[in-house]
């Protein structure tokens, strides 16, 4: 278990922001440059269906030596879309603006 000290948020997004996806954040980086996109590709008997697309947030700065947990966003219909870009709308930005805080 880690402590408050050593938790870092590491977001995978399906859906985020309080900022447009083009505003500045504190790290320099854009909402839509800080949350990288990314699919999962199922395979075996799942292997038929489409990609599921998804956005994720890293911690600034990863250890080898340490665990983090996963912080699971899933936005609500205001967000949805298939474009990977929609999902930005209502809480990226504050995820982005707190990510050194954890």
């Amino acid at each position: 278990m880690l402590g408050t000290g050593r938790l870092i948020a590491f977001g995978l997004v399906l859906g985020v922001t309080t900022m447009l996806p083009g505003a500045i954040c504190a790290q320099n980086k854009t909402v839509d440059e800080a949350f990288e996109k990314a699919e999962f590709v199922s395979g075996g008997e799942l292997k038929a269906l489409p990609p599921l697309k998804y956005r994720i947030l890293r911690p600034e700065k990863v250890s080898e030596d340490a665990q983090y947990p996963l912080v699971l966003f899933l936005h609500g219909a205001g967000e949805r879309g298939g474009d990977n870009q929609a999902q930005l709308k209502h809480a990226a930005g504050e995820f982005l603006a707190r990510r050194s805080e954890y």
